[in-house]
């Protein structure tokens, strides 16, 4: 046991320095592009800790609201950064706001909800009510549908 609290111990060490490095190289990044238009490294970046643990949509949100950088893909579906070709439409670089907050403390972390399979239908019945017109559906997918939802009866009983 004492293994694994020494782990747990080093990981939040670990992760806190990660989290805190990360941040200052993300403002150096916002200033190299301030500096010299050049965000390749930034998109760099972002596209390999996509398949981390790293929130980078917030990430992404907190370049947006401290430079004048706008995310994009490019033709092979990678992120890219652009600026509004017009000066005047350029949100300014603000450096010492980005420094002073990092990422994970600009926006919340999404709370995964369960569920509700009921509430769900009560809402598909809802909006049927309020529809002005209803799509035809063939029969046979009508059962198709009816089917997988019987195959979810295990999974959704409770005690």
């Amino acid at each position: 046991m004492a293994t694994l609290k020494t782990r747990v111990t080093n990981t939040i060490r670990t992760t806190n320095n990660a989290s805190k490095n990360l941040h200052v190289l993300l403002v150096d990044l916002l200033e190299h592009a301030r500096d010299h238009g050049d965000h390749t490294e930034l998109a760099r970046l972002l596209n390999g800790l996509r398949t981390t643990a790293t929130r980078v949509e917030s990430i992404l949100f907190w370049v947006e609201a401290f430079s004048p950088l706008n995310r994009g893909t490019d033709q092979d579906g990678k992120l890219k950064f652009t600026m509004p070709k017009n000066p005047e439409k350029r949100r300014q670089y603000m450096l010492d706001d980005a420094a002073a907050i990092a990422p994970w403390e600009l926006t919340k972390e999404p709370v995964q909800k369960p569920f509700d399979l009921k509430k769900a239908h009560e809402n598909m019945l809802k909006k049927y009510g309020k529809a002005e017109e209803v799509v035809s559906v063939d029969p046979q997918d009508i059962d198709a549908m009816i089917a997988e939802l019987n195959a979810l009866k295990p999974v959704l009983r409770t005690a």
